[in-house]
């Protein structure tokens, strides 16, 4: 079902097409499983959401990389997805890749800043209380 002004969108029916077009190519097109874990991100299913994206930069590896999806921005996806499960250790280790693979990604230098310094603050809080 394509969304349509006759045919509302349903996160549902995207998700069908897009595991459809993940099962057709043999899962290896990364370009599906980014797009599958932009839609989970959307719908706030995180943990779906990182597992597309690992897969999709497995299959990166493995096939050659389709064009319209950045290396940079499926690695600030990945920072973003682990923010989001409280895993602040890998979510910085991601977003430094991003910058560093892009350094005019603005995007994922600020991210990456965000976590860096939220991060620093919390260790500094946590050593005065420990005193």
């Amino acid at each position: 079902m394509v969304a349509s002004s006759f045919a509302p969108y349903t996160a549902a029916a995207s998700e069908q097409l897009l595991k459809r077009c993940v099962e057709l190519s043999s899962d290896t097109v990364d370009y599906y499983r980014a797009r599958l874990g932009d839609l989970y991100f959307d719908i706030q299913q995180y943990p779906a959401a990182l597992d597309n994206y690992r897969r999709a930069l497995l299959i990166r590896e493995q096939y050659r990389p389709d064009r319209r999806l950045h290396q940079d921005v499926l690695l600030l996806q990945l920072a973003k997805c682990y923010r989001h499960l409280g895993r602040n250790d890998e979510a910085i280790s991601y977003a430094l890749q991003a910058a560093g693979f892009n350094q005019r990604n603005e995007e994922a230098k600020a991210f990456f800043y965000s976590l860096w310094t939220k991060g620093k603050a919390s260790r500094r809080d946590s050593t005065k209380s420990s005193r």
